[in-house]
């Protein structure tokens, strides 16, 4: 019996989940990319929108990896030139952002000030 346990322990401990080194872990969430490719209409309303934006951003745990307006397009036909990366620790945090009553308000702004679409994609890193 004490045999099968020492087995069944290491075989948990081998997988990416459930017990290493006498603790148990939780499966870690993977990261998600919100990832915006836009033609800015509205520069003046888009800088008020990035102001506005980062209180609630920092409270969901973002990070902004990549933005700027000029993404070189290598294949396709893009809505514009500007190209945003902002990354969240889970879908669950980027969702609790996205629909945050406060944030809500905030978004109309990024809405009315380009035009283009938004991607959520999980991260590999």
């Amino acid at each position: 019996m004490r045999g099968e346990r020492s087995r069944a322990y290491t075989k948990l401990a081998n997988t990416s989940t459930g017990f290493r080194h006498g603790v148990c872990h939780a499966p870690e969430m993977p990261k998600v990319l919100f990832v915006i490719n836009a033609r800015v209409v509205d520069e003046e309303l888009l800088d008020a929108y990035r102001a506005a934006a980062k209180p609630s951003m920092a409270r969901y745990g973002a990070r902004m990896l990549a933005g700027g307006n000029d993404a070189e397009t290598i294949e396709g036909v893009p809505f514009g030139p500007r190209v945003v990366v902002v990354e969240f620790p889970s879908r669950e945090a980027f969702h609790g952002w996205y629909s945050d009553d406060e944030y809500a308000e905030v978004l109309k702004m990024r809405l009315a000030a380009t035009e283009g679409i938004a991607l959520l994609i999980d991260s590999r890193t």
